[in-house]
């Protein structure tokens, strides 16, 4: 124990404290912080002129030590400002910064502007910065959004983040993996958010404190600093509604690249927005709103129906077709009966457009054509759903984008 903590505690005010410790950190600012947590008071001024207990004193003593050794001042804190927001930090999570505030004010911004209901992701949360200033500061009805991470030490900061945000934190939902992938199978999102890593490996730009304290995970990403930032881009279509917001905090230095990583990927209304101070830090763009091309369907002589797709897609749109889509048919009919469903060709556009959009239930296993057994309803009989993985044919079939599964009645 410190000389000082040995002494008579009436000796040391947490004015006198101040003065001491702003006198050995250089920083009255950060000297007030310190204080502040060590006194255990909301605010310091209003303690001044009351003594320290010893396990104050010892506790300022431990952080100044931390602080000495070139601990950030976030970390031997515990805890950082994010917008409204007073969030616990520590070395399992990046340190919120200012630029940071502006990704999710942009973020806010867009979703204010979308009518309710709004579902919304912050991707790679970390302490659940953006994620928890959206939900913050978004209306309390008609809103949920989602804090996904890899990483499940840093979801246990997002959660202790969570619990000190009110009854807004019943807006909130937490999902652990690797960005989307985390989510549920059906969420379709209006907007996703992410400050991924974007520091290029080896980079001699990275501060020593920065590359010595934060998780380097949450830093690096590949050669050029993109990697996570491509896997964001080609995944959104999936999951983000066409007409929904990709928003992306990005390197000082990747405007252009980001650009074309979105322009490329088809995005709409790409646009590269600057920080506080001027240099380019978010990266936004919206996801396309889907042609309207008519799903041919027509009667086969074992009773089923056939969904043809008709030629012609782009080979662009091809290339961003290449995944697994779901599809759900109602046919039109009073009977139940068991019907085949042939896919002819792959369901190309469904997949380009508005994969997300199609509805299904109880997924069988990839076949060339799939037997499912109707069950009659007051309308319409849905049929258990077929998975449509794109094959190597160039053909393209969508549905209105208004639609979320493609009505048939058999002639």
């Amino acid at each position: 124990m410190s000389e000082r903590a040995a002494q008579p505690v009436a000796t040391s005010s947490w004015r006198q404290l101040l003065a001491e410790t702003a006198g050995r950190v250089g920083d009255r600012p950060a000297a007030r912080w310190l204080c502040e947590v060590a006194s255990g008071a909301d605010r310091l001024d209003d303690v001044l002129d009351e003594p320290a207990t010893q396990r104050m004193v010892a506790h300022l003593d431990a952080m100044l030590a931390r602080y000495a050794v070139g601990e950030p001042l976030a970390y031997v804190l515990g805890r950082w400002g994010f917008r409204h927001l007073d969030l616990f930090v520590d070395r399992r999570v990046l340190i919120p910064r200012p630029e940071t505030e502006v990704v999710a004010g942009v973020a806010i911004e867009l979703v204010r502007a979308m009518p309710r209901p709004v579902v919304v992701a912050d991707l790679g949360t970390g302490s659940g910065a953006i994620g928890l200033a959206l939900a913050d500061e978004l209306p309390l009805d008609g809103v949920i959004v989602w804090l996904t991470d890899a990483d499940g030490d840093a979801l246990e900061v997002a959660r202790a983040n969570l619990a000190g945000i009110g009854r807004h934190g019943a807006n909130v939902r937490i999902a652990r993996g690797s960005w989307f992938a985390a989510l549920p199978a059906a969420t379709a999102l209006d907007l996703a958010v992410a400050n991924p890593p974007y520091v290029a490996t080896g980079s001699p730009h990275v501060e020593q404190s920065v590359r010595r304290w934060e998780p380097h995970r949450a830093l690096f990403a590949g050669a050029d600093g993109l990697a996570a930032m491509r896997h964001l881009v080609a995944d959104a279509p999936r999951w983000v509604r066409p007409e929904g917001w990709l928003v992306l905090e990005i390197g000082a230095d990747q405007g252009d690249r980001v650009r074309r990583l979105l322009v490329d990927g088809g995005y709409e209304e790409v646009e590269i927005r600057r920080d506080l101070t001027g240099r380019d830090r978010v990266a936004i763009g919206r996801l396309p709103q889907p042609n309207r091309t008519a799903i041919s369907l027509s009667t086969v002589p074992s009773s089923g129906v056939t969904l043809s797709s008709t030629p012609a897609i782009s080979r662009a749109a091809e290339k961003r077709a290449m995944r697994s889509t779901r599809l759900v048919i109602r046919p039109s009919m009073s009977s139940s009966r068991s019907l085949t469903v042939s896919v002819d060709h792959a369901v190309r556009a469904v997949a380009m457009a508005w994969p997300r959009y199609c509805s299904y239930e109880n997924a069988v296993p990839r076949q060339s054509s799939v037997s499912s057994r109707s069950t009659p309803s007051s309308s319409s009989l849905r049929w258990e759903s077929a998975s449509i993985t794109t094959a190597s044919s160039s053909s393209a079939a969508m549905c209105s984008r208004s639609a979320v599964a493609c009505t048939a009645t058999p002639s």
